[in-house]
């Protein structure tokens, strides 16, 4: 069983403090230690050194390398030459490292930006990485992901609709269809339902039964995967020849087989401002006031920079050397637009 942590995102909804150059997984976002390296503890403990890899841009390869621990094996930082979307990324990925290991290595794809913080949740989700690989290995099911037993109606994440209503927590049971982010109505009816998971994107597969999904949805692409698992290495030209699409437009959706298994844990993927204002403290009434308002907030480099809110409520100023951001958490959904825009000019 492998684990590989996908690390190539670019996190420009958290502009100004994430962008192209140092993305939000690789910088300490809300303490000292960055969301990788808070990643990597989670799944050291219950899984060794060798067990584990990282996939990541290139431009960041040797940042990822000084953040991650001495007894991170070198070689197992896979370096992708573009942003070509997870599709490109897990199967050229699985190649690599099914030549290391084998064509039927249970391989497991976790997000570098989980936000886990009990001790009791971790240990209940590295669990369920295990219970992944081992049905992986009996073959049960060809791709597995994990689904977050949720109480609210959230808007914020991909749904998964299962058969069962309240799925025992820890089975896998089978995936009926896919949802996009929902809005509000719908996505009270899916918790009403009980049908409905958060969709954690742990993408889990061998490489033998993502070739049989490659064979069936995508055989122009075969002779550029096998070419990968037969040398061990990939190049710029292989990214290119890969659609821009995920894997789970590419792959888990036209799968025949996909399993969930469902999880009771306080999770949080910090994706957006409108989740990561949640954890940011309050004003600390020495270097920032607010009149006439409640709920504000602030994220600052420069911590002497003074800061007044009137007659606003839960805003949020961000500062950094990058730019300076003001924003009602609620529209985090356009702040893409925003660094795309800098970065154009």
């Amino acid at each position: 069983m492998q684990i590989i942590i996908s690390c190539g995102g670019g996190g420009t909804r958290l502009w100004p403090v994430s962008t192209d150059k140092l993305p939000k997984q690789l910088i300490p976002l809300l303490d000292e230690e960055s969301l990788m390296l808070k990643t990597y503890k989670r799944i050291r403990l219950e899984f060794s050194a060798e067990q584990i890899w990282v996939t990541v841009n290139q431009q960041h390869a040797e940042l990822v390398r000084n953040i991650l621990p001495k007894e991170f094996i070198p070689s197992h930082i896979i370096a992708e030459p573009i942003k070509r979307d997870t599709f490109a990324a897990i199967s050229l990925a699985s190649a690599i490292i099914a030549k290391e290991t084998s064509a039927d290595e249970p391989l497991i794809f976790i997000p570098s930006d989980d936000w886990i913080e009990n001790e009791e949740d971790i240990n209940k989700l590295n669990k369920a990485l295990i219970k992944i690989g081992e049905n992986l290995a009996d073959k049960k099911f060809e791709v597995i992901t994990i689904g977050i037993k949720h109480n609210s109606a959230s808007t914020q994440f991909g749904y998964l609709e299962t058969e069962l209503k309240e799925a025992s927590v820890g089975d896998i049971v089978s995936v009926k269809s896919f949802k996009e982010k929902p809005n509000q109505e719908t996505a009270k009816q899916y918790l009403e339902s009980g049908k409905f998971y958060w969709h954690k994107h742990n993408p889990s597969l061998t490489f033998s039964s993502l070739i049989d999904n490659i064979k069936q949805h995508w055989p122009d692409l075969l002779p550029i995967v096998y070419k990968v698992y037969e040398n061990g290495t990939f190049n710029l030209s292989d990214f290119e020849a890969f659609p821009k699409l995920s894997i789970d437009y590419a792959i888990l959706e036209n799968s025949k087989s996909i399993g969930m298994i469902a999880l009771d844990i306080k999770w949080d993927d910090l994706g957006t401002w409108e989740t990561v204002f949640n954890y940011i403290p309050k004003l600390d009434g020495i270097n920032n006031l607010q009149l006439l308002g409640e709920g504000n907030k602030v994220k600052l480099d420069n911590p002497n920079l003074k800061v007044a809110f009137v007659g606003v409520s839960n805003l949020l100023v961000v500062e950094t050397k990058a730019g300076l951001l003001i924003i009602d958490p609620k529209h985090s959904g356009t702040v893409k637009n925003v660094a795309e825009h800098f970065n154009n000019n």
